[in-house]
């Protein structure tokens, strides 16, 4: 309907000053300033799916809100119908709209319409990865990564799968990709924090680095860490090395596979050598081997003590570090001490080469002694001992009560031996081992000569051991037994225990208290060497001699039968390749006695067969008359022996019982698993 009349008076009046308020409008946004990037900015093409505002300036009634650009690309506008959206510009749409409210019939004279985009729908972006909600978003021009990560929750931090907080990609619709710095972006700085998104555009928020860390550090395992993190601050994120851990030979392992050594404490010195991490980096930080010297006799503090080799210590240096000798009692009575260490009788014997050498640290310290012989560098698990200078002997190692004991001309080495309380000996074997190895004790004469000494037979009575005359300064050393194995698994008593030359497999399981019966297996018995090598006893064909370090393992008996009925001992007993139905009535005990005992002669075999419980009745009368073997079948794990009473009248009858109301073959399946 077209206005005339006042109507279009007012309406041309109205038009009019909204012209001129509109013509005012450009002048107040440029005072306010544009971002010189906006102005450079291509106007945004309108596209299907946004929703649009039209407002026809001074005519609320004719423009509309919430105009959706339908699948044909057009919205609808009541006062003129249809039109078309898709691809225009906002103001070439505005444009469009206002020649045809001016087209015949006229509605309207010279109107000003403004056209804006109140939803963008039509074109968007993707943001996946380490986001809190990945997904599609509308895109608008401007759009900066910032923004649409705000959009779409922020970043997932912290653990596995959380975000790198540094590393983005933007993949665009052409499939080109561009790195982002994601701590930039977010913070508005540099380029990344100008970055505009385009339509189409991908957001990869990365995830954050992974690495591995095993070994001794205080928290092993899957670690995150951000870009640039180091080595030694991944290390110091799992806690840092352990006490017992190797800061100085870590393995390095880069996910291309490459491989090499890392020391931590030069790290730390220096600065220097700090390895970048990657994700699939993998740290290793291996057991702390201590090289260790051991500073025994008269010191303050014997024990044993670490050297390094880059740190070389000699003889004199590592009885400073025990504290120094012994000393007398003073006059005054100031320091009063259990003995006075000799600095002229020290012996160092070496780990190496069993060479033993006499030496007075005496003359060093004062200086007479001027070759590097007389103090020399000591190397692991050498021995320092210093002597005592007063009259007495001292037993060391494992006997009940070490110490000091007083010395009376004539005493020989079983004298000190027996005055210690003798050698300690093994609570599981007070007969047959000691946890003393007597074989290889050692008295160390204060002269400085050490001889060795076999005293095994001494716990057996028998005379032939050697047993010299002590001196005063004599040092007794008994060290502890390298003969004994460990034992596990289904046997009496599991531990560790000692044995003697000669012992062998069956020898340990009998120490051990035997196998469980029924439950452990003698056929597949585990045997491990110190050596790491191993093999399987099966105690029926072979029994090995036992070696120092043995670890002997009596596994479970899963292959099994049972021997049910009436004989004396009913039961479950180990399955072995070739056993027959009289070795398993054997086993058992034998058939019941009595006149109304076990029938062995009319046995019966239980057995699965393809899925089916079957009994198999046998005749055993040719073999207890003439050895006839047919009915004396081989066995199979699981099989069941049933073995009826004499008084038996039905011979089927009975089998009949035992399948109806025994059960006995799902007897056996239960007690087996």
């Amino acid at each position: 309907m077209r206005r005339v009349g006042v109507y279009g008076e007012r309406m041309g009046l109205t038009v009019a000053m909204a012209i001129v308020l509109w013509s005012l409008l450009p002048s107040r946004v440029a005072a306010q300033g544009r971002p010189a990037e906006a102005a450079d900015r291509p106007p945004y093409t309108i596209g299907i799916g946004d929703v649009l505002d039209v407002v026809v300036v001074g005519e609320p009634d004719v423009g509309g809100k919430g105009l959706t650009v339908g699948p044909d690309g057009t919205i609808g506008f009541p006062p003129i119908g249809p039109v078309q959206a898709e691809g225009a510009t906002c103001e070439q749409l505005g444009v469009a709209i206002r020649d045809r409210l001016t087209s015949a019939p006229r509605w309207l004279t010279n109107p000003r319409v403004v056209v804006s985009v109140s939803s963008f729908n039509a074109k968007k972006i993707n943001v996946v990865g380490a986001i809190s909600k990945p997904g599609s978003y509308p895109h608008r021009p401007g759009l900066l990564i910032r923004n649409v990560v705000a959009e779409a929750g922020g970043l997932v931090l912290g653990g596995e799968g959380g975000a790198s907080r540094m590393r983005a990609t933007i993949v665009h619709a052409d499939g080109t990709s561009l790195p982002v710095r994601l701590d930039q972006a977010l913070a508005g700085e540099g380029d990344a924090g100008k970055l505009e998104l385009q339509a189409g555009d991908t957001l990869i928020i990365e995830l954050q680095l992974m690495v591995s860390i095993q070994g001794y550090v205080r928290s092993p395992g899957l670690l995150p860490v951000q870009d640039g993190t180091r080595l030694s601050q991944a290390i110091g994120m799992a806690g840092g090395v352990a006490t017992d851990g190797d800061a100085r030979r870590i393995t390095f392992k880069s996910a291309s596979g490459a491989t090499r050594q890392v020391d931590l404490e030069a790290i730390i010195r220096t600065g220097e050598d700090d390895p970048a991490l990657s994700t699939g980096d993998a740290i290793f930080v291996p057991r702390l081997v201590k090289q260790l010297v051991y500073v025994q006799g008269y010191v303050v503090k014997p024990g044993e003590f670490e050297i390094r080799d880059d740190d070389p210590k000699r003889v004199s240096e590592m009885i400073a570090q025990a504290g120094g000798p012994n000393l007398r009692a003073s006059a005054t009575g100031e320091r009063r001490t259990a003995g006075a260490g000799d600095l002229t009788h020290v012996t160092l014997t070496r780990a190496r080469g069993a060479e033993v050498l006499s030496l007075n640290i005496a003359d060093v310290l004062s200086g007479e002694a001027k070759s590097p012989e007389a103090d020399p560098i000591v190397e692991p698990g050498d021995a320092i001992f210093v002597a005592l200078e007063r009259n007495d002997v001292t037993v060391l190692g494992q006997v009940e009560n070490p110490g000091r004991y007083m010395f009376v001309p004539g005493d020989k080495v079983t004298d000190a031996l027996a005055s210690s309380g003798g050698p300690i000996r093994s609570a599981e074997l007070a007969i047959t081992g000691t946890v003393a190895d007597l074989a290889n004790c050692t008295l160390f004469r204060a002269s400085g000569e050490a001889v060795p000494l076999d005293l095994s037979l001494l716990p057996t009575g028998k005379p032939g051991y050697p047993n010299p005359a002590l001196m005063p300064g004599d040092t007794l050393v008994v060290p502890e037994s390298l003969n004994r194995v460990s034992i596990s698994g289904y046997v009496e008593r599991t531990g560790f225990f000692g044995f003697r030359p000669g012992d062998t497999v069956s020898d340990a399981i009998a120490m051990a208290g035997g196998v469980l019966p029924n439950v452990g297996s003698r056929q597949s018995i585990s045997l491990r060497h110190a050596d790491g090598t191993a093999e399987q006893v099966d105690l029926a064909k072979s029994d090995p001699p036992l070696a120092p370090g043995d670890e002997i393992a009596v596994p479970y008996a899963r292959n099994r039968i049972a021997v049910v009925g009436s004989v004396n001992g009913p039961g479950l007993f180990e399955w072995h390749e070739g056993d027959t139905i009289i070795q398993a009535i054997t086993a058992a005990g034998g058939p019941a006695p009595g006149d109304d005992g076990g029938d062995a002669s009319h046995a019966a075999l239980i057995r699965m067969v393809d899925g089916q419980q079957t009994i198999t009745p046998l005749d055993f009368t040719g073999f207890f008359r003439a050895g006839d073997q047919s009915a004396n079948v081989p066995l199979q794990p699981d099989d069941v022996v049933f073995v009826p009473r004499r008084r038996h009248t039905d011979y089927t009858g009975w089998l009949g019982k035992a399948m109806q109301s025994l059960s006995v073959y799902n007897l056996g399946k239960i007690l087996f698993f």
